[in-house]
This record gives C-alpha cells, structure tokens and sequence, in this order.
C-alpha cells in the first residue's frame, strides 16, 4: 500500500528517488531503507547526563546526581531494563527487549491480563507469556513524551514511578478494572520500591537532564518537508515546503 501510494504520486516522488538511488523507481526496499535513514538522523546524545557520563561533573547538581544514584540503585533497579546508551537496553544483555511492567492486570480464569486489545507482543506471536509486553521504550527526551505509557494511560512522571513503586498500577474502576501487580507475566524485577517524596523529586529532577538541548533546533532539523494537508493555525507552514500527497486520478 505504500508503494502504491508513492508511484501514484510519482510526480512528487521522482525526483528524491532518482537524486537517493540514481533512478526513480520506487520499491518496497527503497522506501523502507529511507526511512530507516531519516529515523536514524533524529537520534541525538546532546544530554547534560550524557556529558555528566562523559566526565563533566558539573553538568548535573547535587540534586540530579542523587536522583541518577537512586535510578542506578539496587533499590529501584531502573537499570535493569533502562541501561545503554539511550537507556532502552537491558543490564545483562545490552539489548533492547519487550517487558511487561504491570499496566494492566485484568482478573479472568485466575489470573490477571493485559486488555485484549492492548496485549502487546501476544498479539502478534498468540503466546500466552507474551501477554502485555512492549517493546522498552528510550528514555532520551522522556520529559517531552507525555502522555506515558504504550497506550498514553500515564498523565505524568510522578504517576509512573508512583506504579513501578507499587510493583504495578491499580485500577479502581471502568473496563480495565484491576491490579498490575498480578499481572500474569508482568517481568520479576517489578517487584515494587520504597520511595520517600524527596527521593522522588531527585529522581523526576534527574529524568529532566535527559532532555535533548538542542530539541528545538532538532525539531526545526526534522520537521516534514510538505505542506500542510490541513491548516493549523497554531502551526508555522515550513519555508519553501513540497505540496502534499495527492491520489492521482490516471
């Protein structure tokens, strides 16, 4: 279907074509090796933690070096599953996995599940122990990625750690009604945490020094190249911008 979409749009499309691989036909592997490219140029280390890693002492304050003591403790073991370079790989492995973090614990048959329609890597391989596992997400940039969670259900940083501080996030009332903490495969190093409100404020303190510093200037960088298809009038139309996609009527 995307290739469809791009030669019916051949007039538009040609050209970056032919200027990318020396001609301009558009197939699967093209299409799918340019955007691995432009997804790969977005990818940015320009973190005062990661200059703080890189020997600048001064980068974090006190406050932010308790909060990176307590993110790399034995005690919260954020580390686990947040380590690497983008904090999105696992301690042991240096990869990037799928985990269930007990979002969801839905009482049936006994035990506790994930939504049907939100069962992550189950749905796709129809194992049950793959029940509400995504994939680890970075944690670059975490500050400006709200609303949390796979499915936006976080309203804030407070509220995630208040979950994984629990063991799993309790829900009162409505469909997904239920506890986390149970949840059939939620992984074991979810067990739950003591954390006092200043621990607290020290680790959102130092999830803020994640942020991208030039992130302005990186959106500006990655901005689409097309015209609006629709209008925003909170939204500036990029300079010199290419006319959106049209169906073609041949």
């Amino acid at each position: 279907m995307v290739v469809n979409r791009l030669q019916d749009a051949k007039t538009l499309y040609a050209a970056l074509f032919l200027n990318a691989y020396g001609d301009s036909e558009v197939t699967y592997q093209r299409a799918t090796k340019a955007l691995a490219a432009f997804t790969a140029s977005i990818v940015s280390m320009e973190t005062r933690y990661h200059r703080f890693k890189q020997g600048e002492r001064t980068a974090l304050t006190e406050k932010e070096q308790r909060g990176l003591a307590f993110f790399e403790s034995d005690r919260l073991n954020c580390t686990s599953c947040h380590g690497g370079e983008l904090l999105n790989a696992t301690k042991a492995s240096q990869r990037v996995e799928h985990y269930n973090v007990g979002l969801y614990g839905i009482h049936a048959d006994g035990e506790y599940f994930y939504p049907s329609s939100e069962n992550g890597l189950r749905k796709t391989t129809a194992i049950k122990s793959d029940d509400g596992k995504y994939r680890t997400p970075s944690l670059i940039n975490v500050i400006n990625t709200s609303p949390w969670g796979h499915d936006g259900s976080y309203l804030s940083l407070s509220a995630v750690i208040e979950s994984y501080a629990r063991g799993g996030r309790k829900i009162s009332l409505g469909a997904n009604a239920g506890d986390g903490k149970f949840s059939f495969s939620k992984h074991p190093s979810i067990q739950g945490f003591t954390i006092t409100e200043d621990e607290k404020s020290d680790l959102l303190a130092f999830l803020e020094t994640l942020t991208i510093e030039n992130f302005e200037q990186l959106k500006t960088q990655t901005q689409s190249p097309f015209c609006q298809l629709v209008k925003l009038k909170n939204r500036t139309e990029r300079p010199n911008c290419i006319e959106p996609y049209r169906v073609s009527t041949q």
